[in-house]
């Protein structure tokens, strides 16, 4: 079952917090809900089984055209199901109905099933870069 969580109460939900440094580590998980504080029309899709979460998708507003799908992910276990795709439309699914004309999204070579994805999705590749990790970013896009 998929779930809008709004910011203020993400921190109800230990479960989320949980599958989140699986997927990224601790480091990257203590920051998490500081940097989602500063951003602009938060939005936290989660997909529930037996009360735990098992799947997320975050994004936020670049501008009010433009929204940036940040990260997501699902656990192990879970994976194979449909589960990322389903959130994945459901996120443009609500970007087009509030008005967004386009997403915008990062991945590297790493998250290569993610990238296969977006492009499954209707993303396009519109560039790459090099992080301060010395990490190749691919920068993808798809008009809604």
């Amino acid at each position: 079952m998929i779930i809008n969580i709004p910011l203020y109460q993400l921190r109800n939900y230990p479960s989320f917090f949980e599958l989140h440094e699986l997927l990224f580590g601790p480091t990257y998980s203590g920051q998490l809900l500081h940097q989602l504080e500063e951003k602009k029309n938060v939005q936290i899709l989660a997909f529930k089984e037996k009360e735990r979460i098992v799947a997320y998708k975050l994004g936020y507003e670049i501008n009010k055209h433009t929204f940036y799908s940040w990260l997501g992910g699902v656990h192990p276990a879970h994976r194979r199901k449909g589960i990322a795709s389903s959130l994945m439309s459901y996120q443009h699914d609500y970007c087009q109905g509030a008005g967004y004309t386009r997403i915008t999204t990062k991945t590297t070579n790493k998250w290569r099933d993610m990238l296969i994805l977006n492009l499954q999705h209707g993303f396009q590749i519109v560039g790459t870069y090099v992080d301060h990790e010395k990490e190749v970013k691919i920068m993808l896009e798809k008009t809604i």
